[in-house]
This record gives C-alpha cells, structure tokens and sequence, in this order.
C-alpha cells in the first residue's frame, strides 16, 4: 500500500490502464480459444466432421463391402467381355478407395474404440473378401469357371461380407454415438464458453471499478484537502495551516511545497512583526535569486536600519553641539529621504536663530551695543530674538 502511495499520479493512472488492459486482453485470449475450439475447421468441428466422414464411408462404400459384393454379383451374370471388363475395373476401384480409408482412419481417426473397430473387426474379414476376389474369384470368372466362381460367391465371399457387415452395424452405432457425443461437447464448450466470458466480464468490470474507485481516491481525496487549505490561506489570510500527507508522489511534493510555503509565510510574518515592534536583529534567508518577498523585506529593514543609523548620528552630533551637522538624504528614497531632509531642515530652523544669536552676542561683546537680530523668527526663537 505504502509503495503504491508513493507511485506518481501518471503511474497510478497508468495501473488504472493497465488493469483495464490486461483484463480484456484476458477477455480476448479466452474469447479466442473458444472460437478456435468450436469454429469451422477447428478442433471440435473437425472431431464432428471426422464422425461425419467415418459415417459417410461405411454407409456405403468405400469402408463397407455391399458394393463390392454386388460388384462380384454382377460378374458372375455379366456375359458381354466390355461390361465385364468394365467390373473388373470398379472392384480395383473399390479397393483402393477402401485401402486409402483405412490407411486415412489409422492416421486421423481419435477415438481408440472406434479406430479398434475399423481396423480390425471391419478390416480383417474385408481383406479376406479382396484376396478371395482377386486371386480365386476373378480369374475363375476370366476363364469361364462360373460353376467355382457361383461356389465361392455364395461360399467365402458371402461369409466374409456378412461377418464385415455385422461389424459395420456395430460400427455405425457407435459412430453415431461419437458424433452425437462431439455435438454435445461442442454444445457444452459453447455454453461453458459463454459463461466463463460473462463471469470473466463481470471480474473485470468488478476490478477495474474497484481499481478506479482506490486510485480516484488515492488522488483526490488530498488534492481536495490540500485545495481547501490553499483556498483558505489565500481568502483569508490564515497561515496556521498544517498538511500532514506525505508521500513520493506529485501530491506528496505538493503537500511538501505546502508546508515549505507555509513556513516560509510563517517565517517573513514573524519578520514583519518584529520590524513592527521595532526589533531589527531578525531578517529572512533568501530562498533563491528569484525570491522577490525575502529580498524586499531585508531591503527594507536594511534601510530601515540605515535611517536609525542616520539619525542616531545626527542626535549624537546635536548632542555634542555640533549642529551645523545634517543627514545625507541621497543614501535613501521616497519617504526615508524626506524624513531626512525634514529633520535637517528642523536643524535648519534650529542653527539659523542660534547662529544669529550667538554673533549678536559676540558683537555685544565687543562693545557693539547696536547690535541686533534680524531674521525673521517666530515662538521661542522670537523670544530669543527679542
């Protein structure tokens, strides 16, 4: 959670994202193995097709005998050499289709029962029924022996074809079983498909909302808090702020700055206050160049500081008579330098009638009794002067 906290707010949104992603990427993936499983030409298609195909091929030719039976049949009646020949030819016919199942079903054919069936059962007797036709049956035929060829159609031919047939009828039962058995499984991966899609969905949707609801509240419940709080600061005024969150992200840094922000405030009121007060030992350390408020701060107490200095001089001075003495307005600006040059022209008003008083003494001294005051005084320095 804390590691989690601490993950900038892209990142956070970015696991929103990845959640969202890798859930209908999952959704995808699953959605996928379902169609592949039960589209045409996918697996459980194939196996029904495959049953399909099983049935086709014992029902009749080329799996089952009836054709090539009847085939055998046709010779022993057919007495014109064409048609006759042209038997011949569909009973090799027969056979090597027969021969290219089995050899297809050995390979291709899944069911282990099924395939027991076809490739003994059905087979054997069939084999049987083939070498009988082709190495007795046919050339008895070919060399006008139909009394043998009658026997051994109605002998070991029709045998074979009855035992081949009973085990094709054993087999079309169970083919049909199979392939009813692979539309079920197809029926039931479907549904099973669509479940697990539905419930999958609702996971997904349940996390991401989950998901969204944490990280929507990870994100704005202290950006609420640390909005107010500068609201407050800026409406009101109030720096007895405080913001205790703290992590590594971009509101961790804000909340960081906040209090930063606020210390500083704290720190150039704490100044101001002094300054009203009159204490000018406390100043505030610049936080950069760039720091304007610190900077004019400590100007102004600097100059404040420096017309102290200044007219503690000139008191001093005035003190030890020396009040031709005045302050140097050009070190200061706007109302510093008028307060200056007000108190020298207090001095100024003060020195004239002294300095005219004290040379009229000096002239009475000398025994010049005509001597007088003639500046134009007013208060206490009339007085004098009368």
């Amino acid at each position: 959670m804390e590691k989690f906290r601490n993950l900038k707010v892209k990142y956070k949104i970015f696991t929103l994202v990845a959640i969202f992603v890798v859930g209908f990427l999952t959704y995808g993936i699953v959605s996928y193995r379902t169609l592949n499983e039960v589209k045409v030409k996918g697996d459980i298609y194939q196996e029904i097709v495959d049953s399909k195909d099983l049935l086709a091929d014992i029902l009749p030719p080329p799996e089952f005998l009836v054709e090539s039976y009847l085939v055998a049949l046709q010779m022993e009646d057919e007495k014109d050499p064409a048609k006759l020949n042209a038997l011949f030819e569909r009973s090799k016919q027969l056979r090597k289709d027969f021969d290219d199942r089995q050899a297809y079903w050995k390979e291709n054919l899944d069911d282990a029962e099924l395939k027991k069936i076809l490739a003994n059962d059905c087979y054997k007797p069939a084999m049987d029924f083939f070498n009988t036709l082709e190495s007795e049956y046919i050339p008895s035929i070919k060399s006008g022996n139909y009394q043998k060829a009658h026997e051994l159609n109605i002998g070991i031919l029709k045998e074979k074809y009855d035992e081949q047939r009973a085990a094709i009828e054993n087999l079309v039962k169970l083919a049909t079983t199979y392939s009813q058995k692979q539309e079920e499984k197809a029926t039931t991966a479907i549904s099973w498909s669509n479940y697990t899609l539905v419930l999958l969905c609702l996971v997904i949707m349940a996390l991401s909302m989950a998901a969204g609801y944490f990280i929507a509240n990870a994100i704005s419940k202290p950006l609420a808090e640390v909005t107010k709080k500068l609201e407050t600061l800026s409406q009101t005024g109030d720096i007895n702020q405080s913001f205790d969150y703290k992590s590594e992200d971009e509101i961790g840094r804000l909340a960081g700055a906040f209090r930063s922000t606020i210390a500083y405030l704290t720190e150039v009121a704490n100044v101001v206050n002094s300054l009203g007060k009159g204490d000018l030992s406390n100043s505030v350390t610049a936080r950069s160049a760039q720091d304007v408020l610190a900077t004019s701060l400590n100007q102004t107490k600097d100059s404040l500081q420096t017309l102290i200095n200044e007219t503690k001089n000139l008191t001093n001075e005035a003190r030890s008579g020396n009040i031709n003495v005045r302050g140097d307005g050009n070190k200061f600006q706007g109302g510093y330098k008028e307060l200056i040059e007000g108190i020298n022209h207090i001095l100024e008003a003060m020195v004239a009638p002294i300095n005219e008083a004290s040379e009229c003494l000096q002239k009475v001294a000398d025994r010049d009794l005509t001597a007088k005051m003639t500046g134009d005084y007013k208060g206490d320095f009339a007085n004098i002067k009368n």
